[in-house]
Formats: structure tokens, sequence, C-alpha cells
């Protein structure tokens, strides 16, 4: 299709009928996951404080939450200061170890450590799960890019136990990944020991190591507020949305949220493209007099259509500027829609319903519990037609 001159609608009609997700659903089979996470030292959190996707109901509604036993579609809730938005910081202090992995600029030497922990280090303890092998990495720093320490194990195997600080090995079974005869004369100690492994062999070699710095790679950090949806922001992705030919596409999918909207290229007079609400009288232009929650959906367009596949997705405050009917909307659709694992963090209690989320999959953080599931902090047994958010408001998770 052509870019419409004057006023002509590009396109009239969303001219594809069903999201295509091509971004994401490239993750056919969800076997490739992250299992479990513990911190310990970081920011606010003083003692080791976890999170377990392992799905520990077997609940008959809201299915789309969990695939294979674990939870695919996630929502964290907490009071003011919890830690939610420091709990995604240190989920994803991995792709600090892994150059270009990611796009990640949220660290701060002086935030690093927390505070009332007399270690000086901070401890962080991944265990994925790749085609049916367990993979178990736990590290040790004292800043960002500072290693101290680090482990990695395959199915209960242990590979290497490397002093970073020392630069020798406690424990060495590297050949155990073909690395018998590595050379570390070129090694970045800014960088972990296992990203230099991951970079260094070739895939053939590596096996199941190169999914895991494959799923690193594609880990997402999604803030939602105001400085990053501000215009600028919201104006890069729509112009990539036209370069790539996608506006049907985006067109069909602020529809399914809401925003009855027909949208129109026009080409300006310098022949630059612009997206516009196509109104019968006047055309609006579209970043200047978008709402809050519309680039929400630009926000969450880009990542989920223009970027490369995601495999596992925080979205930070993701309903901040969102009517509830929109967030409830955004919820079925991560779990209907998306493959790779997506973990929301909220204010909203309203969200707990049954309709919506499964009691397995609503995780509760605060400074004295850590984190648990509703389902894990009640004697009670919860069925479809309890008021999972009274409940919750009575303090029957506390």
């Amino acid at each position: 299709m052509e870019i419409a001159e004057h006023n002509q609608i590009f396109p009239t009609k969303p001219q594809v009928e069903a999201l295509s997700l091509s971004s994401v659903v490239g993750m056919s089979r969800f076997c490739r996951m992250l299992k479990r996470f513990t911190v310990d030292g970081y920011r606010n959190f003083s003692t080791p404080i976890s999170f377990n996707f392992a799905a520990s109901r077997d609940y008959q509604f809201a299915e789309n939450n969990v695939k294979n036993g674990t939870v695919k579609t996630a929502l964290l809730i907490g009071r003011n200061a919890s830690g939610k938005s420091n709990f995604g910081s240190a989920l994803f202090d991995i792709t600090l170890g892994f150059p270009k992995a990611f796009d990640y600029s949220d660290q701060d030497d002086r935030l690093f450590l927390n505070a009332d922990c007399g270690r000086g280090t901070a401890q962080f303890t991944y265990v994925f799960e790749f085609d049916g092998h367990e993979i178990n990495y736990c590290y040790e720093k004292t800043y960002p890019t500072t290693w101290l320490h680090e482990t990695l194990s395959i199915d209960k195997k242990r590979i290497f136990d490397f002093n970073n600080a020392r630069g020798v090995f406690e424990e060495n079974h590297l050949e155990r990944i073909g690395a018998a005869g590595i050379n570390f004369e070129f090694s970045d100690t800014s960088l972990s020991l296992l990203s230099y492994l991951t970079s260094s062999l070739p895939t053939n070699i590596l096996g199941v190591l190169a999914e895991l710095r494959r799923f690193v790679s594609h880990m997402r950090l999604i803030r939602m507020d105001s400085f990053r949806l501000k215009g600028v922001e919201t104006k890069k992705v729509i112009d990539k949305i036209i370069r790539e030919n996608k506006v049907a596409e985006f067109e069909s999918f602020i529809r399914n949220f809401g925003v009855d909207e027909s949208l129109i290229v026009i080409k300006e007079s310098d022949g630059s493209p612009v997206l516009y609400f196509n109104h019968p009288i006047r055309c609006i232009p579209f970043v200047e007099a978008c709402s809050s929650g519309t680039r929400t959906l630009v926000k969450l367009f880009s990542e989920l259509e223009l970027n490369e596949s995601a495999s596992f997705l925080f979205i930070d405050e993701f309903d901040a500027f969102c009517h509830f009917e929109m967030a409830e909307s955004l919820l079925k659709f991560f779990a209907s829609k998306a493959s790779c694992q997506i973990l929301c963090s909220t204010h909203n209690t309203s969200f707990v319903k049954n309709g919506v989320m499964r009691p397995d999959c609503v995780y509760q953080i605060s400074a004295k519990g850590g984190i648990r599931t509703l389902a894990d902090s009640t004697d009670r047994e919860l069925r479809l037609g309890n008021n999972i958010e009274k409940l919750l408001r009575a303090g029957e998770f506390d």
C-alpha cells in the first residue's frame, strides 16, 4: 500500500482482524523459561527474597495464565516502597553480564547494595529450564559490573565455581561443556565468566548454554512512567510503525483495548509521512493528541510487534495510565496471546479476581513476608466463586 496523499485513508479499515504477534509467537514451544529467582543484599532486600514460577495449584479457571506447570502470566502486587520496581531491576541484573544483550541503564552504584546488609555484596540466583535441562546460575557482586564469585550447574552437575576476585577456579569441570581448553587471555573482567564462555564457544558446542544466552538477550524490562512514555519516544515508535507498514496492525491492536479510532498516514509538505487520527472534518496528529493510556498501547505494541522475539517481559506498573477495563483486557491478552513469560507489577487489587488471574499466579511482595502467591498465603481453599479482592482487603493473605 502507498502512503495517502492529502486525506486519503491509510487504511480505511483495519485490514488485519487478528493481532499477529509475530515477535512473540516465534517462541512456539513454551519450553524455555525462568523457573526461580532469588536476590539477597540488593537495594531494599536485606534478606533473601525468592520468586517461584511453579504453579502451586490445579485451578480450573484462568488456565491461560499457566502452561506446562509453569506460571506464564503473573501479577506482582504490593504496597508503595515494598520493592516491586527494585525486584524487577534485580531480575534483570543478569543482563549486565552480557554485552549488548540489553540496553539497561537503571543501575546506580550508590543504590546497588542494601544499606542494612553487613556482608557488603549482593547475590543473584537464577534457575532456568531449556528443553528439559535445568540450569542453575548464581553470582555475587559488589557493584553492577564487579563479579566476586560465579557458579554454574547444568542438570545438577557443577560446570564451574569461579572466584572472580582472585581469578581462580574453586571447581572446574568445563570439559562437560566442551570448554576444557578455552583461552582466557582476552577475558573481560567487567563481564561475567558465563558471558565469556557463551561468546567464545561455537553454538553447536554450547548446546543448552546457547539457549540461555538467547533467552537473556531477549529479556525485556518495561517501565510505564510519564518520562519513558513522553512524546519523543512515542514519535519514534510511530515512525517505525509507518516505515514497516504496520499501521493496519497497530489500528487493530488499539481497537482491541477500546481505542475506537481510524488512522491515516498523510504526507506533510516536506514529504515526510505523519500518522493522524482520521476524522471527517479535520484529521488530528496522533503523537500530539494521543492520551497517556494510548501511549501505553504504543509502547506495548513496540515491544510485542516491532522488536525481536521476547523471552521474558517485566512490565512495571503496567496499568499506570490505563482505565481498569483496558488493564484487565491487557492481562487477558498477555495470557492468551503471548508465548513468553510476562510478569506485571501493580498497586491495583481489583485485578486479583478469578475471572482475570488465578490465585497461584498473583504474587504479594512485602518487607517481612517476601514474595508469596495468594494461594500459598492462606489455609482457605480458594474457589472460582470467592471474591479474592475482598479477602485480600480483609487481610486473609497477610
